[in-house]
């Protein structure tokens, strides 16, 4: 049976293609997105706008009959190169490296496409063996394998960020973090849901079994997938048309704090206390682990070393736990009775209501609202 044309699938495949070519152009209208990040996010969102396009217009039926494996081939190219972009825009919004552009580039292309090279080598002695569907599906199982690893790298950056901001930043609100976790999280989720086709018709005819029952789950569950895509790339959108500053404004944290040789002494440990209790910089929502050990006269080295082994915490925690045991004498105060919690909350040094609820519960064992009513 003949497939119609442009179906419910096609639509929703095409509005996704809209919506990257949409976001492609306002970051190339604005200033801010000028950046060797802001460019690979570009890239990105124009790559995948082609293959989105590829994927509806492409005559699947006709693949390796003339001129069309040639497209395939370049389609596939495409694949790869839109997990190239991500990895690359995500390492550099996170961590802003000075690697070399070039040589960076290069580790990234020419591994990849030695393999590609000797895979449609492999592909072309294999033409007469194997059918044109089950080649189309395992160069597009080789291809997406390469885009969803790079999904999974990008995921362990944001891991690693998350953990180094615990170490170096006091508030766990960082601007400009939440869209590029949606954005990734969204990516890997429908990149391994477009992978199951392939993998899972490969599987089929390789151990010989009929893909009838599998070709008619196809089209929902592709479809299903591309709406979820569709709605991250609006998401997406509808955050880079309402809040443009955060983009691309991730401070980056240093790459490791290395402890083991440090020596510290009590005085040390004593200055610390000090700017806590008595200086009482946890206040400040935005303190970080290198203005703190500034105030107090140490290296941030030494000032890590402290937080981490005298008082067995990373710098988040250590500050949040001063702006807790605040928090709780103004909401069991008089004074404090005058003010309702998200003042309370501010006033304690925290920049959200949500991360403020999570740490009180996490160390009164009770809502701050809980906590006044039991006093």
């Amino acid at each position: 049976m003949n497939e119609s044309m442009f179906g419910a699938k096609d639509i929703i495949v095409l509005c996704s293609a809209c919506l990257c070519m949409i976001f492609a152009l306002h970051s190339l209208s604005n200033r801010k997105m000028h950046s060797s990040s802001g460019w690979y996010i570009t890239i990105f969102m124009v790559v995948g706008a082609i293959n989105l396009c590829t994927a509806v217009i492409y005559p699947w039926e006709e693949t390796h009959q003339g001129k069309w494996i040639y497209i395939l081939n370049g389609y596939n190219v495409m694949i790869w190169v839109e997990g190239i972009c991500l990895y690359e825009s995500v390492r550099r919004v996170l961590f802003h490296p000075v690697t070399a552009l070039r040589s960076h580039l290069l580790y990234h292309l020419i591994t990849p496409a030695i393999l590609f090279f000797l895979f449609i080598l492999a592909q072309f002695n294999f033409m007469e063996e194997l059918t044109p569907q089950t080649l189309t599906n395992i160069s597009l199982v080789f291809t997406q394998c390469v885009r969803f690893t790079y999904g999974l790298v990008c995921l362990k950056y944001l891991q690693k960020y998350r953990q180094l901001s615990l170490e170096h930043f006091s508030s766990t609100v960082i601007p400009g973090f939440s869209w590029l976790q949606f954005l990734v999280f969204g990516f890997v989720v429908t990149r391994l849901g477009w992978l199951v086709t392939p993998v899972a018709y490969t599987y089929l005819y390789i151990s010989e079994q009929s893909p009838e029952i599998w070709l008619t789950l196809r089209t929902p569950i592709n479809m299903l997938f591309d709406a979820i895509w569709l709605a991250c790339l609006g998401g997406l959108v509808y955050f880079s048309l309402r809040h443009l500053s955060q983009f691309l404004q991730l401070q980056p944290p240093k790459q490791e704090i290395t402890v083991k040789s440090i020596t510290y002494t009590e005085e040390q440990v004593s200055r610390l206390i000090n700017l806590m209790e008595q200086q009482k910089v946890f206040l400040e929502p935005n303190i970080t682990i290198d203005a703190f050990a500034s105030r107090a006269s140490l290296p941030t080295k030494t000032a890590s070393k402290i937080i981490n082994e005298h008082f067995s915490k990373n710098f988040n925690d250590f500050v949040n736990g001063y702006r807790i045991q605040h928090a709780s004498k103004l909401l069991s105060s008089p004074e404090g009775n005058e003010l309702s919690v998200l003042e309370i909350c501010e006033a304690s040094g925290f920049n959200s209501k949500s991360v403020f609820n999570k740490y009180f519960k996490l160390v009164k064992g009770m809502t701050p609202r809980e906590f006044r009513v039991s006093q």
